[in-house]
């Protein structure tokens, strides 16, 4: 707020911070290309997402969460990391629950699963899917990122996805989204 002040002086600070982070940080993110981050946090995480419990509720999120998905995915049904930070951005995910590099450590390496796990298949197809992730990724992607955040209360694994489900049922994202279209 301290920045956002000094750069827009005549703006009030909400309306300061609004435009600092929409006009200056969020292209600036969404242009940043970074390297992957091996790390055991993100190792860890990635080996709980292959307990059938949390694979069956990921899939039952699914058929709940797909609208919301269509409304930040492009055409083609992909997410670019844009995309999925608008995303975690607008249903209270990101800063809330997990920090940017965490986000950016999720979306990469699912990039690069879905990049090596396509590339025995067909390199033509794993060339064009370079940094996107589809609709299967992006719920691992919140499967993870549920893997990230630490709160005593929260011990077991669902409960963690419970808590985000509750985050995006009561964030404003669908308005919010709505409103970056208009």
């Amino acid at each position: 707020s301290i920045i956002s002040s000094k750069l827009y002086p005549d703006m009030t600070l909400d309306d300061a911070v609004s435009n600092l982070l929409n006009k200056k940080i969020i292209p600036f993110i969404r242009e940043k290309k970074i390297d992957i981050v091996d790390s055991k946090e993100i190792k860890d995480a990635l080996a709980k997402m292959n307990n059938e419990a949390i694979k069956t509720f990921l899939i039952k999120l699914g058929d709940v969460i797909y609208p919301l998905y269509r409304l930040y995915s492009d055409n083609s049904g992909n997410m670019k990391f844009y995309q999925l930070f608008d995303f975690y951005k607008n249903f209270d995910i990101f800063p809330e629950l997990i920090s940017l590099p965490q986000m950016k450590m999720i979306f990469f390496t699912l990039c690069e699963s879905s990049l090596t796990n396509n590339d025995s298949n067909n390199t033509k197809s794993s060339q064009r899917k370079t940094e996107q992730i589809d609709f299967s990724l992006f719920l691992e992607s919140l499967g993870i990122a549920s893997m990230f955040f630490n709160f005593k209360d929260i011990v077991s694994d669902i409960d963690r996805l419970l808590y985000i489900c509750y985050f995006i049922w009561k964030s404003d994202g669908i308005k919010k989204q709505k409103i970056e279209e208009n």
